[in-house]
């Protein structure tokens, strides 16, 4: 199973949104690092929702 994603620098934007929503269905991933990317407010709030039922992420 997929355990840690790098993103780092991938210049994502809109697509960075795609990528968050998809975290709450894997219990398998820990590691996340999608710095250097542009997600805007949009991408904050998917990514707190994520982070609220994916707990495996650190």
């Amino acid at each position: 199973p997929l355990t840690s994603l790098s993103l780092a620098d991938s210049r994502l934007k809109a697509e960075l949104s795609t990528v968050l929503s998809a975290l709450g269905s894997n219990s398998s991933l820990t590691h996340l690092d999608i710095s250097g990317n542009a997600m805007g407010d949009m991408g904050a709030k998917i990514m707190a929702k994520a982070l609220q039922i994916n707990t495996k992420l650190r």
